[in-house]
């Protein structure tokens, strides 16, 4: 796998008693920085390494990004024509409308056609949709505009303004591959900053739960609050600190509330 590769320190909590190793990467986007308690720091750093190409793996399925990804070319499809989709991608999104459904919908994956309406993802940027706009986006997002057969290994969209995006869970699914890896690799003792979003694994380093700090919305150096994470757990944040524009004088960032097609 080719990526950049970094090694200044990532804004983590201070870990001491242990030797521990990290190592940063540009994935999906963002910086990706795993540290990990090594006792054999040879065996470690090919763990890291390895976490690293899964997370790779998870980016050339899924970025919508790029026009040769699984998701990309499902989005591209002609309605009514299949897309071969790999077993874990299925698996993906049948775990995305699952989550859509116990949000009521307030996670839901299948927002292209509102990024579209919000010109989220245009050069000249945010523009405030009509109400016409927004109520064709909304009827063209949902799971009921995609059929994912996994018996058969294929994809396929339904309606031609639908597509989905994969930027609420891709990240979060990433960590988790790449967890698994650490562990086949028999790391104990780690944490996961992909931007935004951190993965505990293990017990840490002192007799306390693992903390993590959030930054406040509009001021990523500033934490505001802390959040005690237990072994294996995760947290995700999300805000317009690096992320923003401006709609007719006002402040806006990239969150969008599929509920409503309101946009944040």
């Amino acid at each position: 796998m080719s990526y950049l590769l970094l090694v200044v320190m990532a804004v983590l909590p201070a870990l001491t008693g242990h030797d521990w190793l990290e190592r940063r990467a540009y994935l999906m986007g963002t910086t990706l920085s795993i540290r990990v308690a090594a006792t054999d720091r040879s065996a470690a750093a090919d763990a890291i390494e390895h976490a690293f190409d899964e997370v790779a793996l998870w980016e050339d399925r899924l970025s919508t990004w790029r026009p040769d990804t699984e998701l990309s070319l499902l989005n591209a499809a002609s309605p009514g024509n299949p897309v071969s989709l790999s077993q874990g991608v299925t698996e993906a999104l049948y775990e995305a409308r699952r989550w859509s459904i116990r949000t009521e919908h307030a996670f839901d994956p299948t927002v292209g056609a509102l990024i579209d309406a919000w010109s989220l993802r245009d050069s000249e940027g945010v523009v405030e949709p009509t109400a016409s706009v927004l109520d064709s986006a909304l009827a063209a997002s949902g799971f009921r505009h995609f059929h994912i057969d996994s018996v058969a290994g294929r994809g396929t969209r339904l309606h031609p303004d639908a597509w989905l995006d994969a930027g609420a869970f891709g990240k979060g699914l990433a960590l988790r591959a790449a967890r698994r890896v650490l562990e086949d690799e028999g790391i104990s003792r780690a944490i996961l900053d992909f931007g935004g979003q951190v993965l505990v694994l293990g017990p840490p380093p002192f007799d306390e739960p693992w903390v993590i700090s959030v930054a406040h919305p509009e001021r990523r150096h500033d934490p505001v609050l802390t959040l005690s994470l237990q072994p294996g757990q995760s947290a995700a944040t999300t805000s317009i600190s690096e992320r923003r524009a401006e709609v007719e004088g006002r402040q806006v960032g990239h969150v969008l509330d599929p509920r409503r097609a309101l946009h944040t």
